[in-house]
C-alpha cells in the first residue's frame, strides 16, 4: 500500500492484537485502507475489525478496504454471524477484503453471509478490483444520502 495523492498523511497507524497487526490510514477520498499481517485468529480478527471500524468512523471514512494477502488467516469460513460486532452504523460501512488464492475458501460464502447480516462486504483477488468496488459503493452511498436529504427537505 503506497502513500498516494489521496493520503491525508504519510504515516500509517498501527493496531496490534495478539500476533496480528493492521497498519491503516484514512485517505482524503474517505476510504480507510488497512494492511493486515501476522497470525489472525477469530478473536484477533474481531478485535482488529472492530478497532478499524472505530478508526474509520473517527477519521470520517465512508468505507474500508483491507488487504489480507500477507496475513496468515486461521479462521473458519465466513457465515452470517461473522459480523455481529460494532454498532449498526459501523456495520453499514462498505468493506472490501483483498485476499489471496489460499484465503478464498474462507471468503467463498461472503456475499450470502453479508446479505443475511444486512452488511455490504466483498472479497476480491486484487487491490485494483478492491479500489474499484469500494469507490463504486462510496459513490452509491453518497447518492443515497443526497436523495434522502432532498426527500426530507
Amino acid at each position: 500500500m503506497q502513500n498516494g495523492p489521496n493520503s491525508k498523511k504519510n504515516v500509517m497507524e498501527k493496531i496490534e492484537s495478539g500476533a496480528a497487526t493492521a497498519l491503516y490510514r484514512v485517505d482524503s477520498d474517505g476510504v480507510l485502507r488497512a494492511r493486515w499481517s501476522g497470525l489472525v485468529l477469530p478473536g484477533t480478527a474481531a478485535d482488529l475489525s472492530a478497532r478499524l471500524l472505530r478508526a474509520a468512523a473517527d477519521g470520517g471514512a465512508h468505507a474500508v478496504l483491507g488487504d489480507l494477502q500477507q496475513a496468515l488467516l486461521a479462521l473458519p469460513p465466513v457465515t452470517a454471524d461473522y459480523d455481529r460486532w460494532g454498532s449498526p452504523e459501523r456495520r453499514s460501512f462498505p468493506i472490501g477484503f483483498v485476499i489471496s488464492a489460499e484465503q478464498q475458501p474462507i471468503y467463498q460464502h461472503l456475499p450470502r453471509a453479508a446479505a443475511q447480516a444486512r452488511t455490504v462486504r466483498r472479497a476480491v483477488r486484487s487491490l485494483a478490483d478492491g479500489e474499484i468496488w469500494v469507490h463504486e459503493h462510496v459513490k452509491a452511498y453518497s447518492a443515497n444520502r443526497l436523495w434522502w436529504a432532498r426527500r426530507r427537505a
